[in-house]
């Protein structure tokens, strides 16, 4: 406790591991000179309190998955746990500067992401609560701006006739020159003459067989 000037004291406390988390509490007593006891003072004038909190805040990734492929129009969202949470959660692309960035936004958005070339990076996320517990944590995705190309398409008959009349009887196979999302079916069309009168969707489910290859099956009637 120092006397800093006239009536003013200052006390100084440092908080240590073993304190408890949570509203600080104090009492203050003190005497004049004559040894005269003045009422015990438990609360600051200006309705202000002050919290200890010495736990990092948890942060982390919710989307894209590790390692997705990504070409900037994907947004970044993560989840964030802290009793006493900033403002802000802040973001960067390798050891770019921080900056502020909000779940839900956008990966092109990060500094530094159009010049990135095809490949890996890594994006990290930081919060710095209100009592300055510091939480990082990161990320690996790969950019990837090129159009697919479909390298081959082949038919299983070049030509048809009235012996090739049934199921599963005419299929076309594509493949890719990358991994392709398999939850999305290409859209294959024929040219004129328009085959759809003896082509229908046969039995076997027209399905991707890898990441790169896709089979479509036909019935011709």
């Amino acid at each position: 406790i120092t006397n800093t000037v006239g009536n003013t004291w200052t006390a100084t406390y440092a908080m240590t591991a073993g304190d408890t988390e949570g509203a600080v509490p104090f009492t203050i007593d003190f005497m004049n000179l004559a040894d005269n006891p003045g009422a015990q003072v438990t609360t600051v004038t200006d309705a202000s309190s002050v919290t200890f909190d010495k736990t990092a805040p948890t942060l982390d990734f919710t989307a894209p998955a590790v390692d997705a492929r990504v070409n900037g129009t994907q947004t970044i969202t993560y989840s964030l746990d802290d009793a006493n949470a900033s403002a802000n959660t802040q973001a960067r692309i390798g050891a770019g500067a921080y900056t502020n960035f909000a779940s839900g936004s956008a990966i092109s958005t990060l500094a530094g992401f159009g010049a990135l070339g095809q490949g890996n990076f890594t994006v990290d996320l930081q919060h710095t609560d209100q009592a300055g517990n510091v939480t990082t944590v990161s990320r690996q995705f790969y950019k990837d701006t090129d159009a697919p190309t479909a390298t081959t398409v082949a038919f299983n008959k070049t030509s048809l006739n009235r012996t090739d009349i049934g199921d599963d009887k005419f299929v076309v196979t594509i493949t890719y020159s990358e991994a392709m999302d398999q939850t999305v079916a290409p859209t294959i069309a024929f040219s004129n003459p328009d085959p759809a009168a003896v082509l229908s969707a046969g039995t076997t489910p027209s399905d991707w067989t890898s990441a790169t290859e896709y089979k479509a099956y036909y019935k011709i009637t």
